[in-house]
């Protein structure tokens, strides 16, 4: 038995010390879904860089935006179950973004997953009508530009969209039917 309790030992020796947990833990009951998500995908993103620490830039201000807004829900006196109604309103954004993910897949044949690939949370449920309604008539360059503002605030695959972008996925379909 020495034996092994000395290959246990080295075993022990060899793994790596625990993370420290979050100190933003204590903050999580006052985020949403949303805002839990895009925490998660910018420290996946982190944990997976050479640094191991946030260095991009919209990163950290997104970081610093979640944090605030839960450290102000907290301070107001929220409880986790006053979330509730923010949930609720998150519901329906996500109903909205399927809407919205449902459309772009009838038009161009955008693959719909078991995971939505936009992030919404920056974004109003008038906001996602109105580029769900584009999605479904958009034609033109211009009619893109008309909602530039949101289709910036919209993200996908955990990254703000550009206009282009977002035109590209809507057209995709109608201009690769479009005969040559």
């Amino acid at each position: 038995m020495p034996a092994l309790d000395r290959r246990l030992s080295r075993l022990e020796a060899r793994l790596p010390e625990p993370e420290p947990p979050s100190p933003w833990r204590p903050l999580f009951p006052y985020m949403t879904l949303l805002e839990l998500l895009r925490l998660r995908g910018i420290c996946n993103r982190v944990m997976t860089s050479a640094t191991r620490a946030i260095t991009d830039a919209p990163d950290q201000a997104d970081v610093w935006q979640l944090v605030r807004r839960a450290e102000a829900r907290r301070g107001d006196g929220w409880s986790p179950e006053s979330v509730a109604a923010l949930k609720k309103l998150e519901k329906e954004k996500g109903a909205r973004c399927w809407k919205l993910v449902m459309a772009l897949h009838q038009r161009s044949e955008f693959p719909p997953s078991h995971q939505p690939r936009f992030d919404v949370l920056d974004v109003t449920l008038a906001e996602l009508e109105e580029l769900t309604d584009l999605t479904k008539t958009g034609a033109a360059r211009a009619e893109f530009e008309t909602c530039a503002d949101t289709i910036r605030r919209l993200r996908f695959d955990e990254r703000p969209l550009t206009v282009e972008a977002f035109e590209t996925m809507v057209l995709r379909g109608a201009r690769r039917a479009a005969p040559r």
